[in-house]
């Protein structure tokens, strides 16, 4: 939880106007939806903050946070890297 999260930059994030996120990983075609709390959690992978930053922010951004914040941003960014869309 202590390293800086960066996005992979293979992959190219685009906001909908109903506040959902689309990344396309233009190394595989691959396409992902992201709900507005899945992509309020990716703008916030930006290459400064760690996974602890990035609870502490969502956070404060996001009203009504659920008790396990820390562990649903965990799971979601465990996904994240699985999946390639983070920087190793």
């Amino acid at each position: 939880m202590s390293s800086t999260l960066r996005r992979n930059p293979d992959v190219v994030s685009r906001e909908l106007a109903t506040g959902e996120v689309v990344l396309l990983d233009v190394t595989s075609g691959r396409y992902l939806g992201l709900n507005p709390a899945g992509g309020v959690i990716w703008e916030l992978i930006d290459g400064s903050r760690t996974e602890c930053d990035v609870c502490d922010a969502f956070r404060d951004l996001v009203e009504d946070t659920p008790e396990d914040v820390d562990d649903v941003v965990s799971r979601f960014l465990q996904s994240m890297r699985e999946q390639g869309l983070l920087a190793r």
